[in-house]
């Protein structure tokens, strides 16, 4: 477990290396060895790949609905605001 957990910090922080040297080669290369670490710890922790692909799903769904009700609409409403104003970025 500790394993696994430490290899994972050593790939993730690959990840950021070729982000900030901006290699998309190794960024690609180092996600997928994120992604194959990740699988492994979800199976050993008894986790279901689709219960995390469900979560990363009613995220972006979240996201987006903010985004929409973020936008302003086609009509001029009183007092000129907008009905929804999400102001937060943060996703649960």
């Amino acid at each position: 477990m500790v394993g696994l957990a430490r290899v994972l910090g050593a790939e993730a922080t690959e990840c950021v290396r070729a982000f900030v040297d901006r290699d998309a080669a190794a960024l690609t290369d180092g996600s997928a060895a994120v992604m194959q670490t990740l699988l492994r710890i979800w199976m050993f922790a008894g986790i279901a790949e689709a219960e995390v692909w469900d979560e990363m799903d009613k995220r972006l769904r979240l996201g987006n609905l903010m985004f929409e009700l973020n936008r302003p609409s086609n009509q001029r409403l009183r007092r000129g605001r907008r009905q929804w104003n999400v102001t937060s970025t943060k996703l649960p």
